[in-house]
């Protein structure tokens, strides 16, 4: 009887070109369709899942294979023939990050996964969100006290080793692992098994059982158990202070849901601290510049004169240090042509390097390189606005928009860049013009949101009425995808400090969402905005006034604190993070009016859990301003104390964008 052949199996670097990638993310959702974790974390375990390959699901599993293959290291199995066939693919994270970004022929790819990550946000169909927050939470934890173990920054991990199913028992999965064997030498690697059965395959490569997890969720407790492993062998078994043998030490240990010790250690990003004053760091640019070349001397970038911009607002803005947050995402997000537009323009330098200063600036290693990327952003994006022909590209616009958001939310002076995304809009006529291409349409929408002055504390610029007058009256229903809120409340924030603006959102009839917790963010925000128009016209509610229909102030700020805790309870920060964050702007408006104890103690707290999770220092700035006005401001009216309130930000010479 004759014996089956194996077919040849080889390892290459996964492409990241539209057939590789699909074929990747086919693999994955197959090869993990009936997977134990996967399973569970189903809403409806006898529905539709990964093994259909629903479009939904292919836009997410691509997104996802884009950025572990940029931000790791990328291989696909594949069997030799006339046409190569990719069988499986699998993703290694090493020790210290790849830092792709300072290559240019990376760009592309890299901006592709920017634009997924913070403006598509593709999602995945069919999972339950508290039970993805179950896992990510224990994930971190496990992930965490394993790296406890080891030096800093010597631990790989391997993210994901999947075979196509009707492959699996060729030796693709053999193939895959013995590549990762010889890529980690002597280093240590940890992995997270999710199915007991491939125990004995990950351990015929050296790796071994450390721990194991049981995830449990609902009213049956349905559970499912991920299990760690680690292979070192120069220290497994080894005590990680002693470096001697212990007894015991290879014990396995079993975590269940009853473990005491289950906080995220996600932290926020460590940020620069407020700048100095303008006239302070006027006399330092030209300093600091020659500084960071020094630091510098492989990098090709040229350092912009400042002398060559003629305004001073642009001038004041060069050799910033800037930092990207990841804007609130919701209802229906640009389509796949809006991405690859913004792609295939990716050749331009100002929208190149705007991106690279944001990724700059979260590396310890390269936040040197900042203000270096950062002011020939700013230098190019400037000669663009003297070019009639760049005027008329999208790219512009983008850039424009990228530098408002990372000037937003390194607390820079910002606004004057939107005069300049205006004159963009007006030279190209697109104000006025009913069809507009997707990603056109959506830039302009961003841009009337940040220019909603209620929004920004110590605004020095007019606002331009971008969103009352261009994107308002065309939106009647639906949710805008950067705030997260609908288009109906945001016209009524663009009109806050009219007299009528409180009957309107007292009347604002609401939306439907597809969560609860954007139903408490909106109200959080409705009662808020209510609160912000009284102190803007100066017209306090007191007691009485209950009788005439109108809720009194201590109850509007319940009822935002009451929203923000259920924000906060739902688990948001694990699978709704943008939304959850969101809560600044509310939170700032109840906190300031806050005039007891309790409600004080209710500011605080909110804000410390904001801090604890992604938005350090943006939030406590606020915090800082919020408590000077308790201080100094104790006893006075809603409208004294939002004065105070700008008067700080005025003299920390900040800009605040609060959500």
């Amino acid at each position: 009887m004759a014996t089956a052949v194996r077919p040849t199996i080889h390892m290459r670097p996964l492409s990241l070109d539209a057939t590789s990638i699909s074929a990747a993310a086919q693999t994955l959702s197959l090869s993990f369709a009936t997977d134990p974790l996967i399973t569970w974390l189903y809403r409806c375990p006898t529905g539709s899942g990964w093994g259909s390959l629903e479009p939904t699901l292919q836009r997410w599993q691509e997104a996802r294979v884009r950025e572990y293959t940029v931000r790791g290291i990328g291989m696909e199995a594949v069997i030799e023939g006339k046409t190569p066939s990719s069988v499986g693919v699998c993703f290694l994270f090493p020790p210290l990050p790849q830092r792709r970004w300072l290559n240019p022929l990376w760009w592309p790819a890299y901006l592709r996964v920017l634009w997924d990550q913070y403006w598509i946000k593709p999602k995945e169909p069919f999972t339950d969100e508290e039970r993805i927050g179950i896992m990510m939470d224990g994930h971190y934890a496990s992930a965490k006290k394993i790296k406890s173990r080891y030096p800093p920054n010597s631990l790989y991990y391997l993210e994901i080793a999947a075979v196509k199913p009707d492959t699996q028992g060729m030796g693709v999965g053999g193939a895959m692992m013995s590549w990762v064997v010889d890529r980690l030498g002597k280093s240590p690697c940890f992995l997270e098994c999710t199915n007991e059965k491939n125990i004995a395959f990950y351990e015929k490569y050296g790796f071994k059982l450390l721990e194991e997890k049981t995830l449990s969720h609902g009213a049956t407790q349905s559970s499912t158990t991920l299990y760690y492993m680690v292979r070192d062998k120069a220290s497994l078994g080894l005590c990680a202070q002693a470096g001697m043998a212990c007894e015991g030490y290879q014990t396995r240990l079993t975590w269940g849901p009853s473990n005491p010790d289950t906080a995220s250690p996600m932290v926020g990003v460590v940020l620069n601290p407020v700048r100095k004053s303008r006239l302070q760091k006027k006399g330092r640019q030209r300093e600091e510049a020659e500084v960071i070349a020094e630091a510098s001397p492989d990098s090709d970038l040229e350092i912009a004169d400042p002398g060559s911009v003629s305004s001073p607002d642009q001038l004041d803005l060069l050799f910033l240090q800037y930092q990207l947050d990841d804007p609130c995402s919701n209802g229906a997000l640009p389509d796949d042509e809006v991405s690859q537009r913004l792609m295939d323009d990716c050749n331009n330098i100002s929208l190149r390097h705007v991106c690279l200063a944001y990724q700059a600036s979260l590396d310890p290693e390269m936040i040197h390189a900042t203000p270096v990327y950062m002011q020939s952003a700013l230098s190019h994006y400037f000669n663009d606005l003297n070019t009639p022909e760049k005027l008329d590209l999208d790219e512009t616009l983008a850039t424009g928009v990228l530098l408002c958001s990372v000037s937003i939310n390194s607390l820079y002076i910002w606004t004057p860049l939107l005069e300049g995304l205006h004159g963009v809009l007006q030279h190209r006529d697109l104000l006025h013009k009913t069809q507009r291409p997707p990603l056109t349409n959506h830039l302009i929408e961003v841009i009337g949101l940040l220019d909603i002055p209620c929004f920004t504390l110590n605004r020095i610029t007019v606002s331009l009425s971008l969103w009352k007058l261009h994107v308002g009256p065309s939106k009647q229903s639906g949710v805008e995808q950067t705030s997260g809120l609908p288009y109906t409340l945001m016209t009524l924030f663009a009109d806050l400090g009219s007299p009528e603006a409180e009957n309107r959102l007292l009347m604002w009839p609401g939306e439907l969402g597809d969560e609860l917790i954007q139903i408490h963010l909106w109200e959080a925000f409705r009662n808020a905005g209510i609160l912000h128009n009284r102190a803007l016209i100066g017209e306090a509610q007191d007691p009485s006034s209950s009788s005439m229909g109108k809720p009194r102030t201590e109850v509007l700020q319940m009822k935002v604190f009451a929203s923000i805790q259920a924000i906060f309870d739902s688990g948001a920060f694990t699978c709704r993070r943008p939304l959850a964050r969101a809560a600044l702007y509310p939170l700032f408006i109840a906190g300031l009016l806050a005039d007891n104890a309790w409600e004080r103690r209710l500011s605080r707290t909110a804000f410390q859990h904001l801090c604890e999770n992604g938005q350090e220092r943006p939030v406590t700035e606020t915090l800082n301003i919020v408590t000077q006005v308790w201080e100094k401001g104790s006893g006075g009216d809603e409208q004294s104390k939002l004065k105070l309130a700008t008067e700080i930000a005025a003299e920390m010479n900040v800009e605040i964008h609060l959500y």
